[in-house]
């Protein structure tokens, strides 16, 4: 049935705007249903545990390319899912969870959830300590980029071997980009954008990155300049939040 559903509102079959947000509403109890089921029922849904998680990291896929096509509340229950499913202490559940097919999802998460948004920027001209206390707590369990921040952990926390060089990759694309950017006087405000999504997720990976990465060096030889360069560009407000 949550399929079906999934198929009618990435088919673009709804013409009426009452039917969707119908449609959308379903999602959201059938995706409630999903969480609650496998905190109480694990052992009883173990069988189903590979397909649930392809679906979910395909919804976030398919939300990351178009935000008109689902609830944001439902994206992240789909995080919520897949990190209940393959958190380090979950006992069985995880054990037919393929680790290598979630490196996909964490550079999408990456590049398509920790970066700024345009309302996230404006929230923190406006109230810097109101936008801040809203990441902290337990508001990833209902809001998009903090559940993205807690489901990257939770991957690299279940396996760092496997997601470390992850992170590790998209930081050498970053610090040659941003050696370009800087040769060039240009900061676009997407660059920059994308470049401050994977800073935070090296922040998130700091533990894990503490035998793999020199700090010291890359702080000197790439953050550094970068930051100071942009800071005295419109962009550098992105480094401030």
């Amino acid at each position: 049935m949550l399929k079906t559903f999934l198929g009618l509102t990435t088919s673009h079959s709804f013409k009426d705007q009452l039917v969707l947000d119908k449609c959308h509403k379903v999602l959201l109890v059938y995706s409630k249903i999903l969480l609650d089921t496998f905190v109480v029922e694990d052992n009883k849904v173990a069988n189903f545990v590979p397909e649930i998680v392809n679906m979910c990291k395909q919804c976030i896929f398919l939300f990351a390319e178009n935000r008109a096509l689902f609830p944001e509340r439902f994206v992240v229950n789909c995080m919520n899912v897949i990190k209940l499913l393959v958190g380090p202490n979950e006992g069985q559940k995880d054990c037919s969870v393929s680790m290598d097919d979630m490196q996909d999802l964490l550079k999408g998460l990456v590049f398509s959830f920790l970066p700024l948004t345009a309302a996230d920027l404006e929230n923190w001209e406006e109230d810097m300590e109101e936008f801040c206390s809203e990441e902290i707590g337990e508001t990833w369990k209902y809001n998009l980029r903090p559940s993205a921040e807690v489901l990257i952990l939770t991957l690299l926390h279940r396996s760092p071997e496997r997601f470390v060089p992850v992170i590790l990759a998209t930081l050498d694309t970053v610090n040659q980009n941003s050696q370009k950017d800087l040769l060039q006087d240009h900061q676009g405000v997407n660059s920059v954008l994308l470049n401050d999504a994977v800073f935070a997720a090296v922040g998130l990976a700091a533990n894990e990155l503490f035998d793999e990465l020199d700090f010291e060096m890359w702080f000197l030889t790439y953050l550094s300049p970068y930051v100071q360069k942009c800071v005295t560009t419109p962009c550098g407000k992105i480094f401030h939040s």
